[in-house]
């Protein structure tokens, strides 16, 4: 879960404010050791909710996000564990983890997700996550990389500038974006390949949302080299795209 530093430290401090403040107030008002007690024990309380639940994880996910091992995870199931923070719900999943040497073992992990889209994780998606090179059972998912582990869609295109550009956004569309069909008019080879001899093409498209209006945009695609036939003018495929930004277009794979 990520969590500037600084919000950390202002919540924390506060917490710690408005503690010292109420105990100030009490003591002046009576002189009773009884509200003290009282205060302290929720301070106590409230430091060990904010350090468990906040403080630790952040400080964790900074250490493995510099000092963690590469590795990926499929994920096997995804609880809500009834917590927010933000108002964004805290989710576990139960995943099986793939190291850099290939060993498999199963994890849980603890991750902070959109409210807007609570459900972006679903079972038998693969993730990128790092790993605690000393507790392997201790692991993160990498949010610089999920979304790009294992999808076709984007494997690959570090081979051509434009998509060095666009991987993580990619990515992102791929986890989050509105599906909808979508009809090709138009497709032109790019000039380069990836993944071997799977061709790099600009498709023109005419967007078919379930529930919005249709639209027409571009989108750059790896397309299959066996599989070219079912990308011409005329096929139509399934795709995601940015609510916010409906010119975001990617080919949903799945």
């Amino acid at each position: 879960m990520k969590m500037k530093p600084a919000t950390v430290v202002a919540m924390v401090a506060a917490i710690i404010g408005i503690s010292i403040s109420f105990i100030a107030v009490t003591t002046v008002s009576n002189g009773s050791m009884i509200p003290i007690i009282m205060v302290l024990a929720f301070m106590g309380f409230m430091f060990f909710f904010v350090f468990k639940y906040l403080i630790r994880p952040a400080m964790n996910a900074f250490r493995l996000r510099k000092n963690g091992l590469p590795g990926t995870a499929r994920i096997l199931s995804v609880k809500d564990t009834g917590m927010t923070i933000n108002n964004s719900p805290v989710v576990k999943l139960e995943v099986e983890i793939k190291d850099s040497f290939g060993q498999r073992y199963t994890t849980s992990i603890l991750n902070l997700v959109s409210r807007i889209n609570p459900q972006v994780y679903s079972p038998g998606m693969e993730v990128a996550v790092k790993i605690d090179p000393k507790k392997k059972e201790n692991a993160i998912i990498d949010d610089d990389k999920t979304g790009i582990t294992n999808n076709p869609a984007v494997e690959g295109l570090n081979k051509t500038t434009d998509w060095e550009q666009n991987q993580l956004e990619t990515a992102n569309i791929l986890r989050s974006g509105h599906p909808a069909r979508a009809i090709i008019k138009k497709y032109t080879w790019a000039g380069t390949y990836a993944n071997g001899n799977d061709p790099v093409a600009d498709l023109e498209l005419e967007v078919i949302p379930e529930l919005f209006p249709a639209f027409s945009g571009k989108t750059r695609a790896i397309i299959p080299e066996d599989g070219v036939h079912l990308y011409q003018p005329g096929a139509e495929v399934k795709v995601k795209y940015d609510l916010y930004d409906s010119s975001k277009i990617v080919i949903d794979p799945n």
